[in-house]
């Protein structure tokens, strides 16, 4: 049994719930690159280290976050 919407047409709500969708995920992809961007401010400039592991640290913890999601 096909429940979609008749083409051309779409179902109530749909683009509000889009536009939800998309201010949730910019806020949280704002929030991401943020802390990217203090986290790299701390260890370049203020500690003048240069933390080669920094990258990997990045990658840890988005897979992390992709796992508990």
């Amino acid at each position: 049994m096909d429940l979609r919407p008749p083409a051309g047409r779409d179902a109530p709500g749909d683009e509000v719930e889009l536009l939800e969708y998309a201010i949730v995920g910019g806020i949280l992809y704002g929030i991401f690159f943020t802390l990217v961007g203090l986290g790299l401010n701390l260890i370049f400039g203020v500690m003048r280290i240069i933390n080669l592991a920094h990258g990997q640290f990045i990658v840890l913890g988005g897979y992390l976050a992709w796992l508990v999601s």
